[in-house]
């Protein structure tokens, strides 16, 4: 009697050890949440990255595509002015998961915000400017559109490039669009071509 007493909490102590075991692996496999398992080596991120423009030169021809549309909707429609407000034109943030490798000083993604229109597109014309959209979007390399909200009063379209860029364009009482690029390396980084050297990382 005694002996059945002793072994039974001696089972619940091994089965104790053995989950907290199985939970540290699993923590220990899966720490770094950015880290994709088929991303490469370093050397092949940046060689990845090496294939698309730098950030400044996307910052660029994006900015020329909001540009465009913006002002060709406003010829077309006859809109308001585009304003920003108090919202910063442009916001950074690290390559994350697909880069794992290159650090957010070599490689940025960004926000680049085209402002908003206190006006809206007719319902009765909304499919036009679709097509207007649709037309400079694809002539910048994106391709689309996924129609994310479709009904009167509460529009937004989403168009997508190879870089894993997003241009989004919507209305409900205002109009707004905007453009997240993929990830590119700084012109810096760029013309060096792979990683910096250790000592300076």
């Amino acid at each position: 009697m005694e002996l059945g007493l002793t072994r039974a909490p001696l089972r619940k102590l091994a089965l104790a050890v053995v989950l907290t075991g199985l939970l540290s692996a699993c923590v220990s496999e899966g720490s770094n949440i950015n880290d994709d398992p088929n991303a490469g080596t370093q050397q092949q991120q940046y060689d990845t990255l090496l294939q698309r423009p730098d950030i400044e030169q996307v910052t660029d021809t994006y900015q020329a595509a909001l540009d465009e549309i913006k002002g060709t909707l406003a010829k077309k429609f006859g809109l308001p002015e585009w304003e920003h407000g108090p919202y910063r034109e442009i916001g950074e943030a690290a390559c994350g998961f697909d880069f794992p490798d290159v650090d957010g000083r070599q490689g940025i993604t960004r926000t680049i915000s085209g402002g908003f229109s206190r006006s809206t597109i007719p319902d009765d014309r909304w499919e036009e400017s679709v097509q207007i959209i649709t037309e400079i979007a694809n002539k910048y390399g994106f391709k689309g559109p996924e129609r994310v909200a479709d009904k009167p009063g509460n529009r937004e379209i989403r168009y997508f490039d190879a870089a894993g860029s997003r241009l989004s364009f919507g209305q409900v009482k205002n109009m707004s669009i905007s453009i997240s690029t993929g990830c590119h390396l700084t012109p810096e980084a760029h013309q060096r071509g792979g990683p910096p050297p250790e000592e300076t990382r």
